[in-house]
């Protein structure tokens, strides 16, 4: 109720991207209080014992954020707090870059939806690497961070094996898995 009727309004008057930021923003900024959201949602998951990563380790429950939601993995502390067992940041390319031209995403009021057009918007793999690293200083070793990687908008197509082959080098040893995004469909060329 509160929020159909007094936060939503208050945060529909604002850009869908500018409240997109926003809402990472105290997210990350209130991770003091990851014992306190431990404490709610820890006891609202369930084990899963049939997904298995290579190195034996168990998603700890079905719910995880994917790719798109934390490009640069500044909240990953948080996610895990509210009970994901996972998280896929990015996604992420070699050099940083600030995606498409703004406005990039828009509002569908009347089908409660939005449209991206983002683009591969991120602070480059290696800012990226640096978060993931830090976040994995205060987060359980069953805590899963998988990063999604592409190329950069001004690498030519031909040389795009190069982008994934630079992300996978520089965050290797930091992620525990990888997902290959091989299209922009709203960028050109991309």
């Amino acid at each position: 109720m509160i929020y159909r009727h007094l936060i939503k309004p208050v945060l529909f008057l604002f850009d869908p991207e500018s409240v997109h930021n926003f809402a990472l923003k105290v997210v990350t900024l209130t991770t003091f209080l990851s014992p306190f959201y431990k404490a709610i949602f820890r006891s609202k998951t369930r084990n899963v014992t049939n997904i298995r990563l290579k190195d034996g380790r168990f998603f700890k429950n079905p719910i995880g954020l994917a790719a798109g939601f934390d490009k640069n993995g500044i909240a990953i502390r948080f996610w895990e707090a509210v009970g994901f067992s996972h998280i896929e940041v990015g996604t992420v390319t070699p050099l940083a870059q600030g995606g498409n031209d703004r406005p990039r995403i828009f509002r569908l009021k009347r089908d409660e939806a939005l449209i991206n057009r983002l683009g591969f918007n991120n602070k480059g793999a290696l800012k990226v690497r640096d978060n993931i690293i830090k976040a994995k200083k205060h987060t359980s070793k069953d805590f899963i961070i998988g990063v999604n990687i592409g190329k950069n908008k001004d690498t030519p197509n031909e040389n795009a094996t190069d982008d994934y082959k630079k992300c996978f080098e520089i965050l290797y040893d930091c992620a525990d898995y990888f997902t290959l995004n091989i299209s922009s469909p709203n960028t050109p060329g991309l």
